[in-house]
């Protein structure tokens, strides 16, 4: 990616996106004059105040990179979610003219908030599964009240509780096997302490 001198290590877009930017307000604190601190935000990558040289393309290539080991299961979940996911962006960017600014602002954000958590889980992040959690209970909600293609009330509740559950099992079993001292789901999502 241009402009990262450091690997992101992590699978958090809205982290991919601001990380650079904490990097340079670090090198920048240390600095006396504000010519000096003004400079590092439009210099290139590159840049080092105090005057150090660039990596070289060694040191680079040899540079950790974040390959953090997940589950299959975890995987397949973040799969599973993240395809529909991608088919809601192409319609969002499909009908960003014709539909309401409203259903579109909210689409965006449960996009925004798919992504936090898909990178939360695939970080290993107890908040991850709390926040995915809540990402599945809020869409059982909303497709009930949608009620797509008409269908009764009863129908849509009794389809979206056997797919939430359906949902939040997987999540708990595939979370449960990549940190397998947790034994229970409230240890998982961190709300009592490991013995």
């Amino acid at each position: 990616m241009f402009g990262t001198t450091k690997p992101i290590g992590s699978f958090n877009p809205a982290w991919a996106q601001v990380q650079t930017w904490f990097e340079i307000a670090e090198k920048a604190r240390p600095l006396r004059g504000i010519r000096d601190r003004a400079r590092i935000w439009i210099a290139p990558p590159s840049y080092d105040p105090l005057g150090r040289p660039a990596p070289g393309e060694a040191e680079l290539r040899s540079r950790v990179k974040h390959a953090a080991a997940i589950p299959g299961a975890l995987k397949a979940y973040a799969l599973v979610q993240f395809a529909p996911l991608i088919a809601a962006t192409f319609f969002m960017l499909l009908w960003q003219y014709s539909a309401p600014k409203g259903p579109l602002l909210v689409a965006a954000g449960f996009v925004f908030w798919t992504l936090i958590g898909l990178g939360g889980l695939l970080d290993g992040k107890r908040w991850g599964v709390a926040l995915e959690l809540a990402r599945v209970v809020v869409l059982a909600a909303v497709v009930v009240a949608w009620r797509p293609y008409g269908i009764r009330v009863e129908v849509a509740a009794a389809l979206v509780l056997a797919g939430g559950a359906a949902l939040s099992t997987w999540l708990l079993l595939a979370v449960r096997a990549a940190a397998p001292s947790a034994a229970a789901p409230s240890e998982i999502l961190g709300l009592r302490p490991q013995a």
